[in-house]
């Protein structure tokens, strides 16, 4: 194989365009058609990209391929270029299979082996960008890779390793209550790159414990796939003093590193006291402008309910609730937001008008009139996020954004959530976006595929005929 097809496979496999496993079929499909040149001395870059084009665009519209078209033709000439100096590309390490996961000898190590097989596995899925890793009794060992699910091994767990693997690295307090409590979540560190979000439960068939890879670095908001538009209203929500902003989406939607990028923002522009609460502690924020403080759960206090009347007492600027589960929680965060403080809060909703209705309905009927009325007065947004495939399959953000209006002030404090949706959808010209609008948006970027955008859609009476004419048009 050419120096030059070499550096063409590497620099296309890192800009994330194909996968390992995508090279090895061009080249399989290739040797296939000529056999006297097994050894790859004929394969030209222009023919293995042209067939790596193929293969990649079966299913794609004209647009998109057309704009896979010039990154190919980028690559193509980044990669001649660096052949030209001689040097050999580095090995790849993003492979899931570079790591052999031999799970059937776990009940044989000891602990300092376990220990080892545990962290290196933990970080060959983070070299092949998984999200999760699954390790559960009665189960084959998973990642969850681009929004699907990848089996690790033919190997069925049994109660025991899976046990062994997931109790582990507990200390002993965690032990305990795991033992007493049947559940635990915590956050485990190897490194300071190597930061994950663990949660471990008992269940029919034994033990099982999900282990959530964390990014190690801040992502800021412009690259988070947020509209410039998204931007404006977000930051205009940053410099509030007091009040509520929300961020929802369903669990595992990026909730916590959109929650991180908001809080650095503001720790670069604002010189303000930022406590975070937060169960685990996913992301260290450091110090830059703001003096932040940063308490988890458990470990620095007992629960939400008490860290939020502490925080009051340390003079905050900025109130960070990582979970808003309880009505309790949430009447101190109202609280907290009407004494002149800028309180934000995570809910797992899947949309905003959600989140409203899970934070009045929250408490009993003869109540939710005055909570109505205070979170019609302190509410500032909300941010809604969902994860889409992209072409690549890979996932991308798609964001529903309230900016609380005074249309949006009186259709909360007359109960008529209803007619949110109806102002989320017409209603631009004030920083707003609705899930469905963002998800348009992305097919028309073409970033998303049409039947992707179609699924994704709630209102298909509307957004459906505008994909598929626009569709019509390319």
């Amino acid at each position: 194989m050419s120096l030059e097809l070499q550096w063409f496979i590497y620099l296309i496999i890192e800009a994330q365009l194909m996968t390992n496993e995508e090279c090895k079929i061009v080249i399989d499909m290739y040797t296939a058609n000529n056999e006297n040149d097994k050894d790859l001395k004929l394969l030209d870059v222009d023919t293995f990209a042209q067939e790596a084009f193929d293969l990649k665009t079966e299913f794609s519209d004209e647009l998109h391929a057309e704009k896979l078209l010039i990154k190919y033709d980028k690559i193509i000439s980044e990669a001649a270029a660096n052949a030209k100096t001689g040097k050999i590309p580095p090995e790849h390490t993003n492979n899931i299979e570079e790591f052999d996961a031999d799970f059937s000898n776990v009940s044989k190590l000891n602990n300092a082996e376990l220990s080892l097989f545990l962290q290196t596995l933990l970080l060959a899925c983070r070299n092949y960008n998984a999200s999760n890793l699954h390790i559960s009794a009665g189960s084959f060992p998973f990642i969850r890779h681009n929004l699907n699910i990848i089996p690790l091994s033919e190997h069925c767990l049994t109660d025991d390793e899976a046990r062994k693997l997931n109790t582990l690295l507990l200390s002993k307090e965690q032990a305990e209550e795991f033992k007493s409590e049947k559940e635990l979540c915590y956050s485990l560190s190897f490194a300071k790159e190597e930061l994950y979000r663990v949660n471990l439960i008992e269940h029919n068939k034994g033990t099982s414990g999900i282990y959530h890879l964390l990014l190690p670095n801040i992502i800021e908001l412009s690259n988070l796939g947020l509209t410039k538009e998204n931007i404006t209203t977000i930051l205009e929500f940053l410099d509030n003093q007091s009040g509520l902003i929300l961020v929802t989406g369903s669990i595992g939607s990026g909730k916590t590193t959109t929650l991180a990028s908001l809080v650095e923002t503001m720790n670069l522009k604002r010189f303000d006291h930022i406590i975070m609460i937060e169960d685990p502690i996913e992301i260290i924020q450091q110090s830059a402008n703001c003096n932040i403080t940063q308490r988890e759960i458990k470990t620095h206090t007992k629960s939400y309910y008490s860290a939020i009347k502490s925080a009051l007492r340390q003079d905050p600027d900025v109130i960070i609730i990582g979970e808003l589960n309880n009505p309790e929680i949430i009447e101190l965060a109202l609280s907290a937001s009407e004494a002149g403080h800028l309180v934000i809060g995570m809910l797992s909703t899947a949309n905003c008008v959600n989140a409203i209705n899970r934070i009045i309905n929250s408490f009993p009927i003869l109540k939710q009139s005055q909570i109505r009325s205070i979170v019609a007065k302190n509410l500032r947004g909300i941010i809604c996020q969902k994860l889409i495939p992209t072409y690549e399959n890979r996932p991308t953000a798609a964001f529903e954004i309230l900016v609380n209006t005074p249309a949006v002030k009186h259709t909360i404090i007359e109960g008529k959530y209803y007619l949110l949706d109806q102002i989320l959808q017409n209603t631009n010209k004030f920083g707003m976006c609705s899930m469905d609008n963002s998800i348009y948006q992305l097919y028309q970027d073409n970033i998303i595929p049409i039947d992707t955008a179609i699924s994704h859609v709630t209102n298909k009476s509307k957004y459906e005929p505008l994909i598929n004419s626009l569709c019509d048009s390319l």
